[in-house]
C-alpha cells in the first residue's frame, strides 16, 4: 500500500512540475555488430525509424551509450544493431566487432504543464536540403518559416542532428525544402556534394 501511496505522489510531482518523462517502449538483447567507417553516435536497425533513439548496454562490461537509428541492416542477420564506431569505442567492444548487448528504445512523454513550457514541435517535413557553399553560424533559409525561428535538423542518413535559426527567407522549390549552410552541413556530417536528404521540425520556444 505505501508502495502504490509512493507512486501516485510522484506522478502527482512530476506532472506538477511539467518534466518530461521518459518511457522505454522496446527491449531486446542480442548481439551488436561494429564497422570502421562513418562518424557520430548513431546505429543501424532492421525496422526501427529513422531518428529512434536508443540506449545501447554491452552486457559485458554495463558500459552504456545513445545513439539515433541512421541505417539498415537485413532483417535475417545474427545481429540486432550496428553501432559505428564511436558507439562501439563508448561501449568498449572488442576487437572482434561483435558484442552481446541490450537495446532499449526511448520515448519521451511530455506532462500537459511541459507541453505548453517548453519546446514544441508545430510541423515535420521530410526532403532534401540544398547546402550552401559558405556561412560559419548554425543557419537556414525557409520559404515560410519566420526568421528566428529555431528548427531541428535530421541528417535522415546518419542520424545526426543539429539545431538551426532561420536567418534567410527562400522561395519555394521542387528540388529542395530548405537552405543549410556550410556549419549545418558539417554539423550534419555530410563533407561533400550540394544536397542532403533531412527532416525538418521547427521549434516553438
Amino acid at each position: 500500500m505505501k508502495k502504490v501511496l509512493f507512486a501516485l505522489m510522484l506522478g502527482v510531482i512530476l506532472s506538477a512540475s511539467g518534466f518530461s518523462q521518459e518511457t522505454r517502449s522496446l527491449r531486446m538483447e542480442g548481439v551488436a555488430y561494429w564497422y570502421d567507417q562513418g562518424s557520430g553516435l548513431y546505429a543501424s536497425h532492421a525496422t526501427l525509424p529513422f531518428g529512434t533513439e536508443l540506449i545501447v548496454t554491452n552486457l559485458d562490461n554495463g558500459k552504456q551509450v545513445t545513439v539515433r537509428v541512421g541505417g539498415r541492416i537485413p532483417q535475417d542477420t545474427r545481429w540486432i544493431v550496428d553501432v559505428s564506431p564511436q558507439a562501439a569505442d563508448a561501449l568498449e567492444m572488442n576487437d572482434i566487432g561483435f558484442t552481446r548487448v541490450r537495446i532499449e528504445e526511448v520515448v519521451k512523454v511530455a506532462t500537459a504543464k511541459a507541453l505548453r513550457t517548453n519546446s514544441v514541435r508545430l510541423f515535420q517535413q521530410n526532403g532534401r536540403a540544398m547546402i550552401l557553399t559558405s556561412g560559419t553560424e548554425l543557419t537556414a533559409g525557409h520559404p515560410s518559416l519566420t526568421m528566428g525561428r529555431q528548427i531541428r535538423i535530421t541528417n535522415r542518413a546518419n542520424g545526426q542532428v543539429v539545431v538551426a535559426t532561420i536567418r534567410n527567407r527562400v522561395r519555394a522549390s521542387q528540388d529542395r525544402i530548405i537552405e543549410v549552410s556550410l556549419a549545418v552541413a558539417r554539423a550534419l556530417g555530410v563533407s561533400q556534394g550540394s544536397y542532403v536528404n533531412v527532416t525538418i521540425e521547427s521549434i516553438d520556444r
